[in-house]
């Protein structure tokens, strides 16, 4: 399971405090779900790897760059392949600096502005995937690991808030400039959602109440936008590109 989690194309979610805003009812500001005094088993390398933006990027729909925290289900998202497309379920997850300290693992990966098209620094998380070379996904913390320039973990980030978009499909969504993934509901990150999320999930898209593996996630739900690149394949491209 952990080398799947390392390189398969399926996308993890964190545990289960994800917050639904499917019902289309917003928090408060400084509401939330907060992971307080988590423990390294909270965060286990088999139940984590957020693969999310954070609050406050801007993505790009037909009215222009909005917050992305600030979208709502219905609300229309800029697509590279298909257009305006609409957001189908939105969640955030909350990790405090206990629960960063208990997973450093789980701390932001920074894009400085000017990488990967990004109009200004801009944070996603580890397990997020960013188009590269020849229109394929390669991960953020793979990219870190592979030495490419303009990527750091951001040690120094006391909280976070990651954000969860699904759409109707796997998209390459622009987001702060950066050309990057859209939610996708793969086996393992359906397991690490609360089953109170999940169920509100299914009734959105059917179809994800039949996902058990990468096979099911595939036939349910598509496959990923773009191929994802393992740490090897990726090591093998930037030896190539030297």
């Amino acid at each position: 399971m952990r080398a799947d989690f390392e390189d398969d194309g399926i996308l993890n979610q964190s545990n289960g405090a994800t917050v639904d805003y499917s019902d289309n009812t917003a928090f408060a500001p400084g509401d939330g779900i907060v992971f307080a005094g988590a423990t390294r088993d909270d965060f286990t390398a088999d139940t984590t790897g957020v693969a999310c933006f954070t609050a406050g990027s801007l993505i790009d729909t037909p009215d222009g760059p909005r917050p992305i925290d600030e979208l709502r289900p219905g609300d229309l998202v800029l697509t590279r392949d298909d257009g305006a497309q609409p957001v189908r379920w939105i969640g955030s997850t909350h990790l405090d600096r206990a629960a960063l300290d208990a997973r450093p693992k789980d701390r932001p990966i920074r894009i400085r502005k000017g990488r990967f098209g990004a109009i200004r620094d801009t944070l996603v998380s580890p397990q997020h995937c960013l188009l590269v070379e020849g229109e394929r996904f390669a991960r953020a913390t793979h990219l870190v690991k592979a030495g490419r320039r303009g990527l750091r973990r951001a040690e120094g980030r006391k909280t976070v808030t990651y954000v969860h978009l699904l759409l109707d499909r796997h998209a390459v969504l622009r987001v702060d400039g950066v050309a990057s993934e859209s939610f996708y509901p793969g086996a393992l990150a359906l397991k690490a959602m609360a089953p109170a999320t999940r169920k509100r999930l299914e009734k959105i898209l059917p179809p994800v109440a039949r996902i058990t593996c990468r096979d099911t996630a595939r036939l349910a739900y598509g496959p990923t936008a773009r191929p994802v690149l393992s740490m090897a394949e990726l090591r093998a491209l930037v030896l190539q590109a030297a």
